[in-house]
């Protein structure tokens, strides 16, 4: 397929120029540029205008008239499905499956094939068009995934360590009331206005409140100027624990489901290969092998900031001295 790497650039100076403008409108109003920001995403993004889908992008804007098609098809599909598993139960489940060879396509199909598709495959094609993105919204999840990650290394160059170890018992406590209290607060509202939706739904609810975004408040205590603060450091570290901390209760609120959750399985993370290949290797039960994906999880974390901490502080170091070392002698030979 070709891209057209001017839609590429088209979209950045929308992107780009509102934000600022939005940035510049939230700074009048006393708030923090960051605040605008993250309005201006909103708007452009699907809640509201869609700018990956506009007709000034065609690449993806007729992709994305092809997942409507597609979507559209499947709904047509689904709304029969009485009728649909009768016939497949005649023929056979394997005669519907095959009666598909490319999910794409499914839009173009005759409407005696279409009839032929059962319910389980009518909801994995539904799960592959969800999934399916066009072209730039892949472009613009690249882009702000990268962002993102040079906002973080400009937190970093500006953060101080020392300070950040000097504070650390009072960010664990600020931390772990930011996660208590999000968490009790979410399951008991949860449960008091939604009595009927059971408890686990509840403790989910109040799972994903304890999450927090490190990002903007790094970005938030720049623009103040009270990154390197004493204040700032404190803020930055709870940011920081509370994530690890918020995603160690999501994993174990995931792992102890008791129902399937929907994806779940299409996107294997690494510890979760691991988990599979561990839970075959010694034949585990269920209820131990989600145990097993826990604490594969919690190593993988210990695991990152071990090798961040006596790998990249250490050898990186090292590395600067040596680069530096031969740049200088190599300016006394030229020069």
């Amino acid at each position: 397929m070709h891209h057209n790497y001017v839609e590429i650039f088209l979209v950045l100076v929308f992107i780009i120029t509102i934000a600022k403008l939005a940035g510049v409108l939230s700074q009048r109003l006393g708030q923090p540029a960051v605040l605008g920001e993250i309005a201006a995403g909103l708007i452009l993004g699907p809640t509201l205008l869609a700018i990956a889908y506009w007709p000034i992008f065609p690449e993806s804007h007729e992709q994305h008239l092809e997942h409507k098609a597609v979507k559209k098809a499947i709904e047509g599909i689904a709304e029969n499905e009485d009728e649909i598993q009768e016939k497949v139960d005649f023929l056979g489940e394997s005669a519907g499956k095959a009666v598909i060879s490319d999910l794409e396509e499914i839009s173009d199909l005759p409407e005696e094939q279409r009839a032929l598709i059962g319910e389980d495959v009518a909801l994995h094609i539904k799960n592959y068009t969800q999934d399916h993105r066009t072209f730039m919204e892949d472009v613009i999840k690249v882009l702000a995934e990268l962002g993102v990650l040079f906002l973080m290394l400009l937190a970093g160059l500006e953060t101080d360590l020392k300070q950040m170890m000097k504070v650390g018992k009072v960010a664990t406590y600020a931390a772990l009331g930011g996660v208590v209290a999000p968490l009790a607060l979410g399951i008991g509202v949860t449960l008091l206005l939604l009595p009927h939706a059971g408890f686990y739904t509840a403790l989910f609810t109040g799972t994903i409140l304890c999450a927090t975004s490190v990002s903007i408040s790094a970005q938030t205590l720049k623009e103040l100027g009270k990154l390197r603060s004493k204040e700032g450091t404190t803020i930055l570290g709870a940011a920081v624990i509370d994530d690890i901390v918020g995603i160690i209760i999501l994993s174990l609120v995931i792992a102890f489901n008791p129902a399937k959750m929907a994806g779940a399985g299409t996107h294997a993370k690494q510890y979760e290969t691991w988990q599979a290949w561990l839970t075959e290797l010694f034949n585990l039960p269920e209820v131990a092998s989600k145990v097993l994906g826990i604490v594969l999880l919690i190593v993988a974390i210990i695991a990152f900031f071990a090798i961040f901490f006596f790998v990249c502080l250490v050898w990186i170091f090292v590395f600067y001295l040596i680069i530096s070392q031969l740049f200088s002698l190599l300016i006394l030979l030229l020069c």
